[in-house]
């Protein structure tokens, strides 16, 4: 998630528990409102029970909203190295295709297509791999290769942890589809 987004979903989630608290606190005065509100002409009908169910879903919404916002991964879509020489980064496709022309030296492997979502800090890889094989036999070893040959292309030769590849592959004459997780 970018910073922006992450900021605007705290912002609004902040702003909607605040709102959430003060209808609450209008319908259902506080303690410390109560007298207050008391003197006020306010009376008790059940549309003040429907609001305050309303009022109270809305503030678990806000909620997730808040702890969505506060929790999740980020999600980056380059890489950058640091060195005495300088900065380097290498985008997201760049990654992709230099795993997708990696794929492809196996010649039983075609219409390649390769996802990368580069998560956290320390750009741990999730990949996601779809492509045919010509070979309608072993497609599960056929998965498991390709997943090996991705984490020791992505951890030797660019440092990146692997956290999950998934690889489906289809036989080029039928349907079925191996799916190695």
């Amino acid at each position: 998630m970018k910073k922006f987004t992450r900021f605007f979903l705290i912002l609004l989630a902040l702003l909607g528990i605040i709102q959430t608290i003060w209808f609450i606190s209008i319908t259902y005065p506080l303690n410390p409102i109560l007298k207050f509100f008391n003197s006020l002409p306010i009376k008790n009908i059940p549309t003040n029970y429907i609001a305050l169910g309303f009022s109270v879903v809305t503030g678990f919404v806000f909620l997730f909203i808040l702890m969505y916002g506060l929790f999740a991964i980020s999600s980056y879509n380059d890489l950058s190295f640091k060195s005495e020489n300088g900065k380097l980064k290498i985008s997201k496709t760049s990654i992709e295709k230099i795993l997708m022309n990696k794929i492809k030296e196996n010649s039983s492997l075609h219409d390649i297509d390769v996802k990368v979502k580069l998560l956290g800090k320390k750009h741990a890889a999730k990949t996601t791999i779809s492509a045919k094989s010509s070979r309608n036999s072993n497609l599960t070893q056929q998965g498991e290769q390709v997943k090996r040959l991705v984490a020791e292309q992505l951890h030797n030769d660019l440092g990146i942890p692997v956290k999950k590849t998934i690889v489906n592959l289809s036989p080029n004459v039928q349907d079925n589809t191996t799916r190695v997780i």
